[in-house]
């Protein structure tokens, strides 16, 4: 295969060519020619490489590619089966089926990092191979503009690094890779034994002894097989690859102006059942829901959104019992365990390298069970995957951050206080627009007068859905000021559209 791409130019060729690679291993299982893949045809490609076939054989590969849950697997769930990086199963280069394990696919490329062997790879051993890699690509006597998922010109550890973390770093890279899963034993190979025939060489070099010819043709040689085997490992898969530089020079805007295809709350569910598992309780998510919530029909994204001002469901007072800007946490949480609380999720701009949209990550406050802050997970959510996977590079995030549009700023700020239902009480409404003036989004005079304006908005609402009797008696009991403050704390919700719409239109948030 490294042969035969070889004399590829430019990265949509590459991931062209992934793609027709995949199409075809879909085409071989798919014998009846119908488009998906049903149990029957995926036994049969067991039976040619298994002697006995049981069915929870069947059953258990299946259910691992169809992650939908159909009862059939198209193209696109068989892609992302095939290039997902901790797939214990994948096709075999014959077409067949095999075992895939990461760690034994990415253990030369650490080994050769490694090179004092001591088991770690430190900042200085990454920022060697990655100018080794850097001037390889730019040497490449058919270079181009590269479109890689790995960005080699920073390390993602500030500290030395473990095979482990190794291994999760490569993962999270590779996610929007569109290299087969049984291609990369062989490409880390060669990038491996590329790297290691340039660091040979460079010692010879060094000693004095290297000076000649056929060590200068060695020297090419090498270093073009790093870069093709880096360019085959790394691209973009063609969904996330921005096809064209002059597409690229045209936008006028690299910045997301809205959000695109962001998580929902069976995404968030998902998220807590993760943090579940490393004994972090995500507050307004209960474990105990996680099944039902994936298995309830997905709201199409951005379907909720406000035209103008208005208080969602203020005018039914005590409708909104179930409302709340935070939630307990569940029954199952042992004492031991820590909370979570959903501080931002935000898309990945990427500098205009991927398309907007496609990547997402959230950060996580932990906190002991007395508030005491514990620092922060971070996590990665892709749309075409549907998982979250812990991110190591909090570098990511934080540019992610000061590259979003402030009002995006602002509506990721309210949207993180409501990622169960997407609404909002005026409490953590008013949160939120307090945190945002740590990045100077709201200004505490914008956030009274925020308040007043929807306290004014919900007692004409209130006043409005009352008979004259019960004006009348509310006058008597002279307590109206208390059920309109208690129903503003406890019952009224907006949605952070709906807030984000207010605070344009009364010009409450700050000018640039």
């Amino acid at each position: 295969m490294l042969a035969a791409m070889s004399g590829i130019t430019n990265a949509v060729e590459i991931a062209e060519q992934w793609e027709k690679l995949v199409d075809g291993y879909f085409k071989s299982w798919d014998t009846d020619g119908g488009g998906t893949i049903d149990k029957e045809e995926l036994e049969s490609v067991l039976h040619r490489v298994m002697v006995t076939v049981q069915d929870s054989d069947v059953d258990r590969i299946f259910a691992a590619i169809d992650v939908k849950g159909e009862g059939e697997i198209d193209l696109d769930q068989f892609n992302a089966w095939i290039t997902n990086r901790t797939a214990a199963k994948t096709v075999a280069i014959d077409g067949f089926i095999e075992d895939f394990n990461l760690r034994e696919a990415v253990l030369p490329l650490f080994q050769v990092f490694d090179k004092n062997g001591d088991g770690t790879i430190s900042s200085g051993e990454l920022a060697t191979f990655s100018l080794i890699l850097t001037n390889a690509l730019s040497l490449h006597p058919l270079k181009t503009r590269d479109h890689l998922v790995c960005e080699w010109d920073s390390s993602p550890f500030d500290h030395n690094a473990s095979f482990d973390e190794f291994v999760a770093w490569q993962a999270e890279v590779l996610e929007n890779s569109g290299i087969p899963n049984n291609q990369l034993p062989q490409m880390f190979h060669e990038l491996s034994e590329g790297l290691h025939a340039i660091f040979g060489i460079e010692n010879l070099t060094k000693t004095g002894s290297g000076e000649d010819p056929q060590t200068e043709g060695s020297l090419k040689y090498s270093i073009k097989r790093v870069a093709d085997a880096a360019r085959f490992i790394y691209t973009q898969n063609k969904y996330t690859l921005v096809l064209d530089a002059e597409e690229l020079r045209e936008e006028e805007n690299i910045i997301p102006s809205r959000w695109i295809t962001p998580p929902v709350s069976r995404d968030f569910h998902v998220l807590a059942k993760l943090l579940a598992s490393k004994n972090v309780q995500l507050e307004g998510f209960s474990v105990m829901d996680v099944a039902a919530e994936e298995m309830s029909p997905r709201t199409p994204a951005g379907s909720r959104r406000s035209s103008k001002v208005g208080l969602g469901s203020a005018s039914h007072a005590g409708s909104r019992l179930g409302s709340k800007a935070s939630v307990s946490p569940s029954p199952e949480a042992s004492e031991s365990t820590v909370r979570g609380r959903l501080v931002l999720c935000i898309p990945d701009v990427n500098m205009g390298k991927r398309k907007i949209g496609i990547a997402w990550f959230a950060k996580v406050l932990q906190m002991s069970r007395m508030g005491v802050e514990k620092g922060y997970l971070m996590f990665r959510w892709v749309h075409t995957s549907k998982r979250w996977e812990e991110m190591l590079d909090a570098a990511k995030f934080d540019r992610a951050w000061r590259h979003l549009p402030s009002d995006l700023r602002m509506l990721a700020l309210l949207k993180a206080k409501c990622p169960a239902d997407d609404k909002l009480s005026l409490p953590a409404s008013t949160e939120a627009m307090h945190a945002a003036m740590q990045d100077e989004l709201m200004h505490l005079a914008a956030i009274h007068e925020f308040r007043q304006k929807v306290s004014q908005l919900a007692e004409e609402a209130m006043l409005a859905g009352l008979s004259q009797e019960q004006l009348e008696s509310l006058e008597e009991e002279g307590n109206f000021e208390e059920i309109l403050e208690h129903y503003l704390e406890n019952d009224f919700s907006m949605t952070p559209e709906e807030v984000m719409d207010a605070l344009k239109e009364w010009n409450l948030l700050p000018t640039a």
